[in-house]
């Protein structure tokens, strides 16, 4: 699992094959045992073939053999076999749980594969090449499975656009667009939807196409991603694309959210978006997305948004009430353990918590601890620490949501559209004047007119 921040897959698995045939001390290197031959040096050449380094010339340890041949036998059954077992173990663990370190790596998987086929084989692990030979082929079937259900999806959202696309065109002269107070009534075309307001949609559904589109973000995460702090390096796209993806979507909601509220001219309408984030906010706590919990209430504690407060005071007291509660629960203070206290009592249910724990943990071990020891070694209680991070994480990639999407919202929210904050700020400034200027207005009109 963190084997990349100290080499590479195909490293390691040259470094399995070679302890799996670490050969015996030289005076018990013997091949011929018992009448059958046993291979303890076999190596894989640069063809990935295997060759057996049984070619020296033991002849001058014949007269050691035949007087303490039970050193051999000795070495066989105490070291070897169990060495051979715990490396067919840790091969069977990698392939069960992360062969993704393998789909993407056509060389690393194939040096396996030919210790899988052939030298197990070569070594009477019969039954340990077989298990392995199993995994091989599940994991190519759910490849196949998954291609083939990727394909059919497509197909079958391709015949669906075309029938409403046709729908569409029949009937579109027979409905009208209507908006009572904030339910849409009726609706021309998907198009028409295209133009409303946030404000129009229920927060339900807005939560919804949010957590579906974060989750997918984040369960596309891979351990390599969270080590040697690859988020941070001039080449993140490359070996962190996922995690560079979702801090930049949290980014984009915050910004959108505050664009979305100051668009509003009227304050009354201000006040109700904000009051609509405020209890999309809410919901998402409710479906236990914390990350975009996080996200929304950060685009609403910006400074552009934090400083209305004439539109801060049109919001009933209860909705305040939840908003400083919820407040209270991302609060970085004791390391995020109001998000951390809520992501333990999840239980089984789908689960998006907020990434950014994970990131500063990450960096906290990093910047805490040295890879090596102090002999030069590798420093593997650092590796543990990581593994424990990243087996959390993975543990909420497992369940996912099923929640129902509207196609049109989920359009309009995968890329959202915003402004920067220096353009937020201006808006800001010119909806609601700040109270020392418009206290100096109103000092030089009372100096006019005394005047």
């Amino acid at each position: 699992m963190t084997h990349d921040s100290f080499t590479t897959t195909k490293q390691l698995v040259q470094k399995l094959i070679a302890r799996y045939n670490v050969p015996p001390p030289l005076p018990q290197r013997k091949a011929d045992y018992e009448g059958r031959i046993i291979k303890l040096a076999l190596i894989p050449n640069d063809n990935n073939s295997i060759t057996a380094a049984l070619s020296e010339d033991f002849s001058y340890v014949d007269d050691f053999y035949k007087r303490n041949r039970y050193l051999f036998e000795d070495f066989i059954k105490t070291h070897l076999e169990k060495i051979r077992l715990r490396i067919g173990v840790t091969i069977k663990h990698w392939l069960s749980n992360y062969y993704k370190d393998f789909r993407d790596d056509k060389e690393s998987r194939k040096l396996l594969q030919a210790f899988t086929f052939r030298e197990l084989n070569v070594t009477f692990m019969e039954s340990l090449s077989e298990r392995l030979k199993t995994l091989y082929d599940e994991h190519y079937k759910r490849r196949d499975t998954f291609t083939a259900q990727q394909i059919e999806r497509l197909q079958e959202m391709h015949t669906l656009k075309q029938l409403k696309d046709k729908k569409e065109q029949k009937f579109s002269s027979k409905f009208k667009l209507e908006i009572k107070g904030n339910k849409i009534v009726n609706t021309l075309s998907s198009d028409s939807l295209k133009n409303l307001p946030m404000n129009a949609f229920k927060s339900t559904d807005l939560v919804a196409s949010l957590t579906i589109i974060a989750f997918n973000i984040f369960k596309r995460i891979r351990p390599s991603e969270l080590l040697n702090q690859a988020w941070m390096k001039d080449d993140k796209r490359t070996y962190a694309p996922n995690i560079v993806a979702s801090i930049q979507r949290s980014n984009d909601v915050a910004q959108w959210v505050a664009t979305e509220i100051l668009l509003q001219k009227d304050i009354k309408d201000r006040a109700k978006v904000l009051k609509k984030f405020i209890k999309c906010a809410y919901k998402c706590e409710k479906v236990k997305n914390y990350n975009t919990m996080q996200d929304i209430l950060s685009g609403l504690n910006t400074n552009p948004i934090h400083r209305l407060t004439k539109t801060w005071d049109l919001l009933e007291e209860d909705i305040r009430a939840h908003f400083d509660r919820l407040n209270e629960i991302v609060n970085p203070k004791k390391s995020y353990a109001g998000l951390r206290n809520a992501c333990k009592l999840v239980g089984n249910s789908p689960c998006l918590p907020y990434i950014g724990i994970y990131l500063t943990d990450v960096l906290f071990i990093e910047d805490g601890n040295k890879d090596n020891d102090k002999d030069g070694f590798i420093n593997f209680a650092k590796r543990r620490l990581l593994g424990n991070i990243i087996r959390d994480l993975q543990m909420y990639q497992v369940n996912g949501y099923d929640l129902k999407e509207q196609p049109v919202i989920r359009e309009r929210l995968i890329t959202l559209r915003y402004k920067t904050m220096d353009d937020l700020l201006t808006i800001s400034k010119t909806l609601e004047e700040p109270p020392q200027k418009t206290v100096k207005k109103k000092l030089l009109l009372q100096q006019q007119i005394e005047s």
